[in-house]
């Protein structure tokens, strides 16, 4: 019987303008949200985004196998899994349950045209969405992979809105697809502290889950 194919997920920090963000060092909200869904799963990263990251010495990232993509295979680089491509390292990781690819553009680019045994490689998009104008970056979501990441071949399953109140985000909506309205996360998360002269907290951020639409597939 052939192996299940573990849930393949896209997360990315974006904002509504469709902006990728590596590093969003206004708070530790995009920080702590990610490490919550990618704690003890592979992450994979393009070569250009992990060589930032190893750069900052913020790769491997701790608790959970990491992975880059490079045009050279077969090596470790930092304690870090490198290969060829991403079904290399889909394969690799297939006794998994999930695999998170994070990013940087063109890595999200490739995995949305990808295949795997016939079907769409992506099923599942995390996106932390941050408000336009607070981080400037030069990489941008073209218009077409917006489309293949949005209804109707995704849907919305899970969205939570946070909103800054002084030196905390505090969740102020919830939804999910399955009961509706819920009542808000009550956690407090602080605005990091670690914030350069010209930083500014963002004013709020929002978490959406998105499904591939199983009915697009068939």
């Amino acid at each position: 019987m052939p192996q299940k194919k573990p849930e393949v997920c896209l997360s990315m920090a974006k904002t509504r303008n469709n902006e990728i963000i590596i590093s969003a060092k206004s708070s530790n909200l995009d920080r702590n949200l990610f490490n919550e869904i990618t704690s003890f799963y592979p992450c994979i990263f393009g070569d250009i985004t992990a060589i930032r990251m190893v750069g900052k010495e913020q790769l491997p990232l701790r608790n959970r196998p990491n992975g880059i993509i490079l045009d050279s295979c077969g090596t470790k680089i930092n304690g870090v899994n490198v290969y060829k491509n991403i079904k290399s390292a889909i394969g690799d990781f297939r006794h998994f349950d999930k695999i998170f690819i994070c990013g940087g553009v063109q890595t999200y680019i490739n995995s949305m045209n990808e295949t795997l045994n016939g079907q769409p490689l992506v099923d599942t998009i995390v996106k932390t969405i941050l408000p336009d104008g607070y981080i400037k970056s030069d990489k941008h979501l073209d218009d077409k992979t917006v489309a293949q990441m949005s209804a109707p071949n995704f849907e919305l399953t899970l969205y939570q809105d946070y909103d800054l109140h002084g030196d905390y985000y505090v969740s102020t909506d919830c939804w999910t697809k399955e009961t509706g309205s819920l009542a808000p996360y009550s956690a407090k998360i602080p605005v990091n502290k670690n914030l350069g002269q010209n930083d500014i907290a963002f004013p709020d951020i929002r978490l959406e889950i998105w499904k591939r639409n199983q009915t697009r597939t068939k």
